[in-house]
């Protein structure tokens, strides 16, 4: 079943970034600081991610840990959203997207599976090299015999290169 996974994972990943062979891209890095709320609780998770933006299209692969009490919840997640781009926004830093997830959840250590889900949120744009995100995640898990989905309120930040 992981073979199947990976493989999706990786047809994922290159479908989405050939999107940004047409055009200039973007290399950026951020860090996350999400508040997860799975298994009848919440906890706060810190997280890195590394993606690429061409135009509208935003392709990124991140890994966030959880901790709460004695259980640990860790994701890596790839995303690929589209910026909804209309006149009014062109015009301000604000930008709304809309977002597909798919990647892997270990909930303590023996208990793995992997979650697919939808993302929105907005970016506001700092400056040339710096955007603040800040979103929400609803994902489906299976395989996990803990709990059936994660809902993700995160706040990020990302330096482009």
């Amino acid at each position: 079943m992981y073979k199947l996974i990976i493989s999706t994972f990786s047809m994922f990943l290159l479908n989405t970034l050939s999107l940004h062979a047409t055009s200039k891209s973007y290399s950026f890095v951020g860090i996350d600081s999400t508040i997860s709320h799975y298994n009848s609780g919440i906890a706060p998770s810190l997280g890195i991610k590394y993606g690429k933006q061409a135009n509208m299209w935003r392709t990124t692969v991140g890994f966030t840990h959880a901790q709460k009490k004695d259980n640990t919840l860790q994701t890596l997640m790839m995303e690929v959203d589209k910026g909804m781009s209309t006149a009014f926004f062109k015009k301000f830093k604000l930008h709304p997207y809309l977002g597909l997830n798919y990647g892997f959840v270990q909930h303590d250590n023996s208990d793995k599976g992997y979650g697919y889900g939808v993302s929105g949120g907005a970016t506001y744009i700092l400056n040339h090299s710096m955007d603040i995100n800040i979103g929400i995640q609803i994902l489906k898990v299976s395989k996990v015999k803990s709990f059936n989905n994660i809902n993700n309120l995160n706040l990020s930040l990302h330096y482009f290169y």
